[in-house]
């Protein structure tokens, strides 16, 4: 606001700081609570463990049929493959150049180091991604 003294606006900047480190570093109980609730309940666990199931073989799927539509990409399949990744993203090995016209010219969003999310991937999408990273890295047919 005008007129505050810079020893003052640090020193609001710095209370808001810690309020905002709380929120971030010290979340909810609500989670904990979801949890405590969902694994004292045999019912509730057990689907549980069917969802995580269900959800671990929907992204497996989607790593593989991206790594068979991908495999042939020079310096792409060398370095990874659906056997040697695990987790919700796929390491691409695209280069920031790739990267950034993916972005902009296919509005496809990986992470810098070439990280893509396979949780937005599926069978509406996939093809259209798979071309796309085909012509960024030159490999299109």
């Amino acid at each position: 606001p005008p007129g505050v003294t810079t020893p003052v606006r640090e020193n609001i900047m710095l209370n808001l700081e810690k309020v905002v480190r709380s929120q971030y570093s010290s979340p909810g109980i609500h989670g904990q609570e979801i949890v405590t609730h969902v694994l004292q309940d045999d019912v509730l666990k057990n689907q549980w463990f069917q969802d995580v199931k269900k959800m671990h073989a929907r992204i497996s799927g989607i790593r593989k049929v991206l790594h068979e539509n991908l495999k042939h990409i020079r310096n792409f399949a060398n370095v990874y493959n659906e056997k040697t990744q695990h987790g919700m993203f796929y390491f691409s090995n695209l280069n920031k150049n790739q990267i950034k016209q993916l972005r902009e010219e296919y509005s496809i969003y990986l992470t810098e180091d070439g990280r893509i999310s396979l949780s937005g991937l599926n069978s509406g999408n996939m093809e259209y991604v798979c071309e796309a990273m085909k012509k960024v890295t030159n490999e299109h047919s």
